[in-house]
């Protein structure tokens, strides 16, 4: 539902006052979700497909796409569309993000190794946005994706940059995909929701892979290479989890005092008592 409010309704607003204003050029952030999976097949801006969806995001993303934005731009609204890949970098969160840190903890099990998405680092696609919208052309979309890998490829390529061993068990994407409720146990106890979710199995072994050749040529549009972009990622995940543990470790002194405090006040309590008792 909130989904739905926000990337369907959220959308059909923004873009409605922006027309009531007069805004010369918008630019819309779609997904290469929207595409399901391209069973392999790098596609480019001219693929579509009418379903099914496989998540919910998919899903309302698909919706403000298609039956939003699309017929607002053939009525002629300003609009540039451009649809990123996997996102990854320093502060990010989702299913990359969450990937990463089950790899840094160390974590002997890993699932939906199979699934192959295509990676670019945050800041490549924030500058892809700037690019669409100082040279893009009105009405045109631009997808906004680096080279599509295997989870598991890109697990064993973590492994060469801080020499972290990578998981060895790997569940294949149909026994994901046949426990979704186990996925979700799995999320609240690890915490990691987005590697570990009902949605995270519907996705598993799937491939959500675009070709940016469009982007490349008319926007002057470029990714950095994977190796140094992970490496600052993996050392800022190294920096959130050894603060996640500082955390962790203040709070369980926390509630040993607390502890303390608790069973001295009833043992004072229980001595007075049974002073009373006795008097």
């Amino acid at each position: 539902e909130t989904m739905e409010t926000v990337n369907v309704g959220g959308t059909r607003k923004v873009l409605r006052l922006a027309q009531e204003l007069r805004v010369p050029r918008v630019v819309f952030t779609s997904s290469v979700s929207v595409f399901g999976d391209t069973n392999g097949e790098l596609v480019d801006e001219t693929y579509e497909v009418n379903g099914p969806c496989l998540t919910e995001h998919a899903r309302t993303k698909w919706l403000a796409h298609y039956k939003v934005v699309e017929p607002m731009i053939k009525k002629g609204a300003p609009i540039i569309i451009v649809m990123p890949g996997a996102v990854y970098g320093p502060g990010g969160r989702g299913l990359v993000t969450d990937m990463m840190r089950i790899f840094y903890r160390r974590y002997p099990v890993v699932a939906g190794t199979d699934t192959i998405l295509t990676f670019a680092h945050v800041e490549d696609i924030a500058e892809g946005h700037i690019l669409a919208a100082e040279k893009g052309r009105l009405g045109e979309t631009y997808i906004l994706s680096g080279p599509a890998v295997s989870l598991a490829d890109m697990l064993d390529f973590w492994t060469y940059l801080p020499g972290i061993r990578a998981p060895q068990i790997r569940l294949p994407a149909g026994l994901v995909r046949a426990f979704p409720s186990l996925m979700t146990l799995l999320g609240l106890a690890t915490g990691l929701r987005a590697a570990f979710s009902r949605e995270a199995a519907q996705v598993a072994g799937k491939t959500f892979i675009a070709r940016s050749d469009k982007a490349r040529n008319e926007l002057g549009w470029q990714t950095r290479p994977l190796q140094g972009g992970m490496l600052k990622t993996l050392n800022w995940i190294a920096a959130t989890e050894e603060d996640r543990h500082e955390l962790v470790r203040r709070r369980e002194k926390q509630l040993g005092g607390l502890a303390l405090l608790a069973a001295g006040a009833l043992t004072v309590g229980w001595l007075l008592s049974r002073r009373r008792r006795t008097d």
